[in-house]
């Protein structure tokens, strides 16, 4: 485990937001309304809109999934493939068969217990962040041991529980008309998961809907201090920086990780209910 001294990372600011109550009602009605009234054709920047898929939350809990998942195995047997968290990095894994039922349910289990998952942000440096201030964050906090965590990454379920489609229309067309090229997938995975920096190449709608979910990102500006790696992903390009190795020794290419300490992103939270606007070719990275 890397000391939380030793692993240097880039400072981050508060990435903009709106709530969604503050929104006039034309801004959430369909055909992609809301990327036109946030204007996010034209934007270089992140925007949260804050609460907005309350209405979606409340029908997609880990134990209520899992019930619809189970007649679809009794009547299929259909298992789905979960991916290391790290699959930006390092060496490739073999993807791992999962239950969906079995393994939303050891979510819900998880969730249910409380548990708390150390924080990028120090409590320190929240009241400068919020007041518009630059800080650090504690990089540390993913710091690896080895024992990288699998998710359920790219999951249709819009397809595997066709009920979820017809409830998630409605948020959907708010943000992407239909008659457009574009791609809906779940992910699903237990706290304290992290996926590599990394960036996709279509404009991406990213919806929490249960636990929460910690992201940096760094824009276009910032591309000299994340070189990117020669390992190949459909759609997104992948950095060299290992954000679980941030320590010399360990990663072994001191100028890689001075540079990204030279690096200035953005931060969020996410909440259950929230969104995020990620503008295309923006590096971004996951936790929690």
């Amino acid at each position: 485990m890397v000391a939380a001294a030793t692993a240097r990372g880039p400072l981050v600011s508060a990435c903009p937001s709106v709530d969604a109550s503050s929104l006039p009602p034309a801004a959430t009605a369909s055909g992609d309304a809301l990327s036109r009234h946030l204007a996010c054709g034209h934007r270089s920047t992140p925007i949260v809109v804050r609460d907005l898929g309350s209405s979606v939350v409340k029908a997609w809990s880990f134990d209520a999934l899992a019930a619809r998942c189970d007649s679809v195995i009794r009547h299929s047997g259909t298992q789905q493939l979960a991916q290391t968290g790290l699959i930006e990095q390092g060496k490739t894994a073999s993807k791992t068969a999962v239950e969906p039922a079995r393994y939303l349910r050891d979510l819900h289990a998880q969730e249910a217990s409380g548990a708390e998952v150390r924080s990028l942000l120090p409590a320190k440096h929240k009241a400068a962040l919020d007041s518009g201030g630059s800080v650090s964050l504690d990089w540390g906090a993913v710091a690896s041991d080895g024992n990288i965590k699998t998710y359920l990454g790219h999951w249709d379920v819009f397809r595997y529980l066709p009920s979820t489609a017809t409830e998630w229309a409605p948020l959907a067309s708010s943000t992407w008309p239909r008659s457009s090229l574009h791609w809906d997938f779940a992910w699903a995975g237990p706290s304290g998961t992290f996926t590599g920096l990394h960036y996709d190449m279509p404009n991406n709608w990213f919806f929490q809907m249960r636990g929460v979910k910690e992201l940096v990102m760094f824009g276009r500006d910032q591309k000299q201090h994340l070189p990117i790696s020669a390992k190949y992903d459909p759609g997104a390009r992948l950095a060299c920086v290992d954000v679980t190795r941030l320590d010399d020794s360990n990663q072994g290419d001191a100028a890689i990780i001075d540079s990204f300490t030279a690096a200035s992103g953005w931060y969020v939270r996410l909440h259950p209910g929230d969104a995020l606007f990620i503008p295309n070719r923006r590096i971004t990275w996951y936790t929690h």
